[in-house]
């Protein structure tokens, strides 16, 4: 299924399963490693993202729950510190 989101404010069309969780399409299909898999189950928080502005563990909403929202990974944070400084 082909996916269009919205990441650290860029569009992109990504091939995944529907099912795939958030966190692989992040690391596989755009390259994003800033997130990283830890428990698996959603209660260590590195996998933590933001879905609309709302954090979010990405290793357990299928890439299909995610639909229009907007996604910000921790390289968007990296980017606005370098941006600073």
């Amino acid at each position: 299924m082909k996916c269009h989101l919205t990441i650290n404010g860029q569009p992109h069309d990504v091939e995944s399963e529907p099912e795939q969780p958030l966190l692989w399409v992040l690391r596989d299909a755009r390259g994003m490693v800033g997130t990283r898999l830890g428990c698996g189950v959603g209660q260590c928080g590195a996998c933590t993202v933001t879905v609309d502005g709302v954090a979010r563990r990405a290793c357990h909403p299928p890439v299909s729950a995610i639909g229009q929202a907007a996604i910000e990974t921790i390289e968007s944070s990296a980017d606005a510190i370098a941006q600073a400084l």
